[in-house]
């Protein structure tokens, strides 16, 4: 090798030396930055479907507690009906509660439940189609739904013996006034 040639392998190494240095840096910077961003694109990816599973897991959660919230409501009205209030504020509310948001068909028979008319179908048909209206399609026979009436029976036969006692000057326990 001649001095000449080493001179100018000489130059071409020093100036190729801060080249190579220069390509190695922007390789290593382009890696780091490519990495940086796949793994951000990949915590957005999971971050937004985990705000989705979130999301419908709240949006389920609304429409059960709403169910719910609906059918206390009913369970509230139908009790509050039969237990033959004297004050019936209450039972208008639920009532009028219920003529907002449940279906007509419903509504229709519940109507002819509340207003005693001969032809009505039992509580616990419109009970059932309510069950069915809020969570589906139900199995249940209308005879498992169960009703207790001894309340309702002691409270309506009270109420009838105050109405006749007042009529005719009775109570249920003492006979005829003046004897």
């Amino acid at each position: 090798m001649t001095p000449e040639l080493l001179g100018q392998f000489a130059l071409g190494f020093g100036a190729a030396t801060p080249l190579v240095f220069l390509l190695g840096y922007l390789l290593h910077h382009w890696f780091t930055v490519r990495l940086k961003e796949s793994v951000a694109q990949q915590y957005k990816v999971e971050l937004e479907t985990l705000r989705s599973t979130l999301a419908s897991q709240l949006e389920h959660e609304r429409a059960q507690n709403e169910i719910r919230t609906r059918a206390s409501s009913v369970a509230d009205l139908v009790s509050e009906w039969l237990s033959w209030p004297d004050q019936q504020k209450h039972l208008n509310k639920l009532t009028l509660e219920a003529f907002l948001w449940m279906p007509d068909e419903i509504l229709a028979d519940l109507s002819d439940i509340l207003a005693k008319e001969p032809n009505a179908k039992d509580i616990r048909h419109v009970i059932l189609q309510a069950r069915k209206h809020l969570i589906g399609e139900t199995n249940l026979p209308a005879q498992k739904v169960i009703i207790f009436g001894q309340e309702t029976k002691r409270r309506a036969v009270a109420a009838a013996f105050k109405t006749i006692g007042e009529y005719s000057g009775m109570s249920p326990g003492n006979g005829p006034q003046g004897e």
